[in-house]
């Protein structure tokens, strides 16, 4: 499907878990850049292989979102990298124990 995508920025929060690495392949397969915005790295490892492999610029950035002031230092880290962000994708979150 072309979405005419290629070259904007994506920030993604929660991309390496549960659903957040097809949406987050989804996105790069468009031409996407992505900014990977997580507490587990680590995690994202395989995405930033998958953006170079697909063409794509990837940073990750270690960030709990439950925190205000991470996500802000987050954000100017990516505007730093990327200029600016286009797309915003929610994919973090936890359920209700």
């Amino acid at each position: 499907m072309e979405l005419s995508l290629t070259g904007k920025v994506a920030a993604i929060t929660g991309p390496a878990k549960g659903m957040g690495p097809a949406i987050t392949s989804a996105f790069m397969r468009e031409g996407c850049n992505v900014l990977l915005i997580g507490r587990d790295t680590k995690a994202m490892e395989p995405l930033l292989k998958e953006a170079a492999d697909l063409n794509v610029e990837a940073l990750a950035v270690q960030c709990d979102i439950t925190d205000a002031h991470a996500v802000d230092e987050c954000m100017a880290e990516g505007l730093h990298y990327f200029g600016s962000v286009d797309i915003l994708v929610n994919v973090a979150g936890a359920a209700a124990r």
